[in-house]
């Protein structure tokens, strides 16, 4: 709980949060954590608890805004911070990596099952939708801050801290942790900040660079690479924002769904696509580091 809460303030400060916002998500998040449990609990499919669990966190971050607890930016990062948070992003960076690595069979269930994923998101933003046609129109948009690199990079070591936290990591594996989330943060802000890539090609570019690092140095610490490559991707790669807008945007009919959709897929993939080179190319320098530093030991 601890660890989702840290990742939930964390998403909602590159989603354009304040401080005061953040604070907000860390309470929104603990809200809709403990209804989607209550709901598991019952026995019902989680088609529906993720629709429902959608449906409360939307609807409390929009009254909220309603009660003026909240400005429609503040209410939008938190929104953005906090489905993200639901969304099947790592099926969709596995989907991919199946697809490359020849398992298509399982490819195609995973692309089922992230569809099916996706419906219910949006069936839940329909159950809320009243709430949000006369919401302030800042609460329907957000995008990513432009940080100063130096102050994403800490950003993505907390996030990637979180999600270390989060997914039960032990407490050795959370100093590489945050090296993974500053490495993949690092080269992602230098490809999209200070050379001005695309968002899809920079998070390939970071995703393939992560992923040889946690490739040649998971054999070395006795650690998956696994646990090294996917607190890095929530730390520093998730498309948050573009998968909040097109969701939201969808949910109302907005016209221009359907692009932010694509952006935040293509993103999404180039993570499974960079990761799986990368991993191929840093396993072989390991492979090929290995033998020689032991000859060179012996």
């Amino acid at each position: 709980m601890l660890g989702g809460a840290l990742l939930a303030a964390m998403l909602c400060v590159l989603a354009s949060g304040t401080p005061k916002a953040a604070a907000v998500s860390t309470v929104v998040f603990l809200v809709g954590n403990r209804f989607g449990w209550a709901l598991s609990t019952s026995g019902l499919p989680s088609f529906y608890v993720t629709g429902l669990q959608t449906a409360a966190v939307i609807g409390l971050t929009m009254l909220l805004a309603d009660a003026q607890v909240l400005t429609g930016g503040e209410a939008a990062s938190v929104a953005a911070a906090n489905m993200v948070l639901l969304l099947p992003i790592l099926s969709v960076v596995s989907l991919a990596e199946d697809a490359i690595s020849g398992f298509r069979a399982m490819a195609a269930g995973r692309l089922i099952s992230v569809g099916m994923f996706l419906a219910s998101m949006v069936g839940g933003i329909y159950l809320v939708g009243f709430l949000l046609r006369d919401a302030d129109v800042d609460a329907r948009n957000t995008a990513f801050r432009a940080l100063p690199l130096a102050l994403s990079l800490v950003t993505s070591a907390v996030g990637a801290l979180g999600n270390a936290i989060f997914m039960g990591g032990p407490p050795r594996l959370l100093p590489w942790a945050m090296g993974a989330g500053v490495l993949a943060g690092l080269v992602n802000g230098v490809l999209h900040q200070e050379l001005g890539q695309p968002t899809p090609l920079a998070v390939l570019g970071a995703a393939a660079v992560l992923g040889a690092a946690a490739g040649a140095v998971a054999p070395v610490l006795r650690i998956p690479s696994r646990s090294l490559v996917v607190p890095g991707i929530a730390g520093a790669l998730l498309p948050g924002p573009d998968d909040y807008r097109s969701l939201l945007q969808y949910g109302l009919h907005v016209p221009g769904a359907g692009g932010y959709a694509v952006l935040a897929f293509v993103t999404t993939a180039a993570i499974g696509v960079g990761t799986v080179l990368g991993n191929h190319l840093g396993g072989a320098a390991q492979r090929r580091w290995a033998p020689a530093s032991r000859n060179s030991l012996g």
